[in-house]
């Protein structure tokens, strides 16, 4: 679909792509088949619940009880759905999450109670407003959902709050009655919904009877409009009997692809296009929770001169002991290094900045040892490579800088600038010395520095430059350091 993809990206940058998730968003990329199955499993599971009638093939509840009973049974029961959810976003947040939340969406509409998405654009500090319908409240906006502050709308209810959910069938037929003829909605929100150029359905299993009329109340939101409206599937035999409706009906386009493999990819081109959401990165404000992580890799053949990295690294010790914000950084060493640490290392840290120390040759080979001691060569186009797939297509990526403390590293440096904010490379072989004045004089204004955006880390670069033409003994080397940013 690569047409329809470039046009559901162009969508997406103008800000006018709408997201739908369905109720099994959830399971994207999970070996469960049905969320039903797996959440009555989990209901079924606690005691207390073992006793209760379940609809399986809808997923609501039908309960029998009354009066204080009844109410005791539903707080049971959203309980028992909260920790499930909960589940999903325990130790961390699924990446499929992130990724979403970084994609310049307007506007979400989930189909689920859950609030995993919310917690996602909070753990990436992205603005946004959030929504969930109860007992018939009316949906108003204070301003327009934006690509740059999207609104999520959960349709069925909050598991925060067990008197909104939809999770029994006459909570189904409340939310249904309150729903049309679609004056709970404010003027402004069906203003919103209509901006959509395109829709994109995700997460869903489509053999549901009451999805079929919520298909028709987004339908008639958008009024007549003639709008996009993709939907992502893994085929099943259930839904290739009820494909012909949708599409007939609801004039949807169905993509028979792994959703898991289709947020990847569409996060991956996103971010080629620079539509994805940066968190901004604040370290030294004495109000900031989060540490600037600097990765620290070194790497020396057992048949190479030692560079002094160990110096190096001392020095980048010291200036921050002394800067007063070792509360702010967090400096990870990575001795004798061979070439799969820069991906582990990175995958495992998610470091906001990267600093290499080794020996480079004139081919822009970084050289690094094997287990055994001996040389290993990573070209320009390899490692270009990786750190392209560790920064754009990993939701968690933090990493902005890159410093390659290596001879002959300058043309690797401005490949890598494609993807970090900035890097730094050696213009020919740089003496040990002049290295590690340049890293005492750039890392005096880095750790001391009040900001660290393209002007603030251009000026450490120049003070790192003119700790080294203050030695006559290396002082010709002092434009050796060259600095790349990010093209626009």
């Amino acid at each position: 679909m690569t047409e329809d993809f470039d046009s559901l990206l162009q969508d997406i940058e103008n800000g006018t792509c709408a997201l739908i998730l369905g109720p099994e968003f959830h399971l994207t990329g999970s070996a469960e088949n049905e969320m039903i199955t797996s959440l009555r499993d989990y209901l079924f599971q606690k005691e207390n619940l073992s006793d209760k009638s379940y609809i399986t093939e809808d997923g609501f509840f039908y309960i029998t009880a009354n009066g204080s009973a009844r109410i005791r049974e539903k707080r049971s029961i959203v309980n028992t759905i909260r920790d499930y959810y909960k589940g999903f976003a325990s130790p961390e947040l699924p990446d499929f999450y992130l990724s979403i939340a970084r994609l310049p969406f307007y506007l979400i509409i989930s189909l689920s109670p859950d609030e995993i998405l919310v917690k996602a654009f909070e753990e990436i500090k992205k603005p946004f407003d959030y929504q969930y319908l109860c007992n018939g409240k009316n949906i108003e906006l204070e301003e327009y959902p934006s690509k740059e502050k999207p609104l999520i709308l959960n349709l069925l209810g909050s598991v925060e709050d067990w008197e909104s959910m939809v999770f029994t069938f006459d909570s189904l037929f409340d939310f249904l009655y309150s729903v049309f003829p679609l004056e709970i909605f404010s003027q402004k929100f069906k203003t919103s919904i209509n901006q959509a150029s395109s829709f994109l359905f995700l997460g869903f299993k489509y053999d549901k009877w009451y999805l079929k009329i919520i298909f028709f109340l987004l339908k008639k939101l958008v009024s007549l409009k003639d709008i996009e409206r993709t939907a992502i599937f893994s085929h099943n035999e259930s839904f290739s009997r009820i494909k012909d409706f949708y599409e007939k009906e609801f004039l949807i386009y169905f993509d028979n692809q792994n959703v898991n493999e289709f947020i990847s990819n569409l996060y991956e081109k996103a971010a080629k296009n620079n539509l994805i959401f940066v968190t901004p990165v604040d370290p030294v404000k004495e109000t900031s929770a989060d540490v600037f992580k600097i990765l620290f890799i070194t790497s020396v053949p057992d048949d190479k001169i030692s560079i002094s990295s160990d110096i190096e690294l001392r020095e980048m010790q010291k200036i921050l002991k002394a800067s007063g914000y070792q509360d702010k950084f967090l400096i990870h060493p990575v001795v004798a290094a061979i070439q799969d640490d820069i991906i582990t290392e990175i995958s495992r840290i998610l470091p906001d900045f990267v600093v290499v120390s080794a020996h480079g040759n004139k081919n822009n080979d970084l050289i690094f040892r094997t287990d055994d001691g001996q040389e290993s060569y990573l070209n320009m186009e390899e490692f270009s490579k990786q750190i392209e797939v560790l920064t754009r297509r990993n939701p968690r990526n933090r990493l902005k800088y890159i410093m390659l403390s290596c001879c002959h590293s300058m043309k690797t440096a401005a490949a890598l600038s494609q993807f970090v904010n900035c890097s730094i490379g050696m213009d020919g072989a740089i003496p040990v010395d002049a290295a590690i004045r340049f890293s005492r004089g750039f890392f005096e204004e880095f750790f001391n520095g009040k900001s660290f955006d393209a002007d603030g880390f251009k000026f450490a670069v120049e003070l790192g430059k003119l700790f080294i033409n203050s030695d006559k003994e290396v002082k010709k080397y002092w434009e050796y350091p060259v600095c790349f940013l990010k093209p626009n």
